[in-house]
């Protein structure tokens, strides 16, 4: 279900950010990814209340149990505003695809040829997590920069653009 969910998501993203033309088609791909998404929202929720608090003793139900509300919420968020380029929108398919991104690492862990490389790249943003940090950091300074100077905003006039 994940491959599917996983293909229809980035057959919508394609067509509705990238080509921008989604039109009518665009409440179809909401629907195949309602359908991708239930199943694992209906596991999750079951396994929540069987379990209760002791759900979130396991670190990767963080990660399944934020996939399936991103999810939900994303089906709803599109359906009602029917707006996709909503700031709200394009937050939650930020979160969705980070989550997304996690969880299919977690699968290619099955195959024992990318288990050994799932693994490494596992430990390694663990031991870099404070560089990650500091080039987070600097990068939105930088980005802070570019916009003051208007650098590729064709809306403001600069010297730079």
């Amino acid at each position: 279900m994940h491959l599917f969910y996983v293909t229809v998501f980035t057959i919508y993203i394609y067509s509705v950010y990238v080509m921008n033309a989604a039109g009518e088609n665009g409440q179809i791909y909401v629907i195949l990814l309602a359908v991708g998404i239930a199943y694992p929202f209906s596991y999750d929720t079951i396994q929540l209340f069987k379990q209760g608090a002791a759900y979130f003793d396991d670190s990767w139900n963080y990660t399944d149990f934020i996939l399936s509300c991103s999810g939900i919420l994303n089906i709803a968020l599109q359906y009602l505003l029917g707006e996709p380029m909503n700031v709200i929108c394009r937050i939650n398919m930020i979160v969705l695809i980070f989550m997304l991104l996690i969880k299919t690492f977690f699968f290619l862990r099955i195959f024992v040829a990318l288990s050994y490389l799932v693994t490494m790249l596992r430990m390694v943003i663990i031991d870099l997590k404070i560089f990650l940090l500091f080039y987070s950091i600097l990068s939105f300074v930088f980005s802070l920069w570019i916009s003051i100077l208007g650098v590729g905003n064709f809306e403001v006039v600069s010297q730079f653009s």
